[in-house]
């Protein structure tokens, strides 16, 4: 019997109601509901790709608003990049550290439904701390197995440059919307302030002053108010990489961290 298969391909439109909906055709599986923005949940080792549902922020009053979970996510550059900024307030990791090779993004527009927006890899140069970029290589998969575990590129996108300006000509719903402001107030919802791109940016970089390297030498034993103890392994660039005794291996912004007092050594 022919192992299954089945092509996702952006420009048929398909529209899907529920998130359920979607991961059923696509991968085969008979869900009656699915609760969480990603399947699988968690990696299966033989597993290769993710199926990433997205809702695109709105625009209230001129100004770009999550629409879910204080969770910014953006398509923009004619939908060759999508950005996600993490506005929940938690420790944010410097990097996703993302085990999957591929996400499969479906954005929620306007009138509810969820579209396939293509295949989508980490753009590490563009991102940065709880500010997530990702590239578009390809608008048309095959899927394969069931559920499917692997996936064949069937098209290429040509590499397109990141418009840092991004927040201009921005993908709301199905339609290109063009803001002709310079800088676009943005609406934290947690924090009920305005702020714009700049400003937002400016908070999240990561500018190490101080010789972490001798602060949290390779090997010493630290504690994180999270995630409790776990040993140095590298120190780099203002990123200190902890292996936690649960065996989580995490890359933590240091400026952060010292300056929230989230970690000292034990």
């Amino acid at each position: 019997m022919p192992e299954r298969s089945k092509i996702i391909d952006v420009s048929e439109r398909r529209a899907f109601r529920t998130i359920y909906e979607a991961i059923n055709w696509c991968v085969g599986t008979d869900y009656t509901q699915w609760q969480q923005a990603c399947w699988p949940s968690r990696r299966p080792s033989d597993n290769c790709f993710r199926l990433w549902f997205t809702q695109l922020a709105h625009i209230e009053h001129g100004k770009f608003v999550p629409s879910a979970n204080n969770c910014l996510n953006l398509l923009c550059c004619n939908g060759n990049y999508h950005v996600f900024d993490d506005w929940r307030n938690h420790e944010p990791d410097v990097m996703r550290n993302s085990t999957w090779k591929y996400d499969l993004i479906f954005s929620k527009e306007v009138g509810g439904y969820y579209y396939f927006r293509g295949v989508f890899v980490d753009d590490i140069i563009h991102s940065s701390i709880n500010h997530y970029v990702s590239k578009r290589i390809a608008t048309k998969v095959r899927v394969i197995g069931c559920p499917a575990r692997r996936l064949e590129l069937l098209d290429s996108v040509p590499e397109v440059d990141f418009d840092k300006n991004y927040l201009k000509t921005q993908i709301i719903s199905s339609d290109v919307v063009d803001i002709p402001e310079k800088t676009i107030p943005l609406v934290n919802s947690f924090t009920q302030s305005t702020q714009t791109v700049d400003s937002e940016k400016k908070k999240l970089e990561i500018k190490p002053t101080v010789d972490y390297e001798k602060m949290f030498p390779e090997g010493c034993r630290i504690r994180h108010t999270k995630f409790r103890n776990g040993t140095v392994k590298e120190v780099s660039d203002g990123i200190i990489t902890v292996l936690f005794d649960n065996g989580v291996t995490k890359d933590l912004g240091a400026d952060v961290c010292v300056e929230r007092g989230l970690i000292k050594r034990i």
